[in-house]
């Protein structure tokens, strides 16, 4: 009788999950049909002020967020927030978005002129991100950028922080990303650790702290 019981109950689970599964892949179809749309237009625009102030727009190849990636965003934000799956859908932000790369001297200046270009093409700048600071994880500037109602992520990066995030740190993440925080604080707090100590070897631009 128990273990009819336990079987039941795994079953529903099961179904439970599945379920979610279903609704956020309807969700993810939904918002990657709208980024399919609007997409073109944004990434054109990017180019043409990317090349006029001598920047790189970097990663194009990866600009959307793969189907996968997003209905896995989808439920595990709606867990870890208690939201619908409807609304942690509506609060993803970067399933469409891009990274320009400048070098640590002309960083800042390009960066203002870059925000300036968008803003007069209706590109406003709702978010900014500033983590190029010692003693942290992750740098860059990361800004959500507004378009006709339409949001996404820029990112503005230096080719060494760039090179640092794909490689080590993204590996590390990786490797955090599987552990349980909970369980495996040690485990946990010491990847930080390695995490901190490799972005530390990315050098800050100059005036960065004008940006904010």
């Amino acid at each position: 009788h128990c273990r009819c019981v336990l079987v039941a109950h795994i079953d529903v689970d099961k179904m439970a999950e599945e379920f979610d599964r279903r609704e956020a892949e309807i969700y993810a179809d939904d918002k990657l049909g709208r980024i399919n749309k609007i997409e073109p237009n944004i990434t054109k625009f990017l180019k043409e002020v990317s090349s006029t102030e001598n920047s790189e727009l970097f990663g194009l190849e990866y600009k959307i967020k793969s189907k996968e990636s997003l209905v896995r965003k989808i439920i595990s934000d709606s867990k870890e927030k208690r939201i619908t799956l409807k609304e942690a859908t509506n609060q993803i932000n970067d399933a469409l978005r891009y990274t320009i790369l400048n070098d640590e001297d002309s960083f800042t200046n390009k960066y203002f002129k870059i925000v300036e270009k968008m803003k007069e093409k209706g590109y406003n700048i709702i978010r900014v991100k500033n983590t190029f600071k010692q003693d942290v994880v992750y740098k860059s500037i990361n800004t959500l950028v507004k378009n006709n109602g339409d949001i996404f992520e820029l990112q503005f990066h230096t080719p060494k922080s760039v090179e640092i995030k794909e490689g080590g740190l993204h590996k590390l993440y990786e490797i955090q990303r599987s552990l349980n925080k909970e369980k495996d604080y040690k485990k946990w707090e010491a990847l930080v650790n390695k995490m901190i100590k490799l972005s530390n070897t990315i050098p800050i631009p100059k005036n960065i702290e004008r940006i904010k």
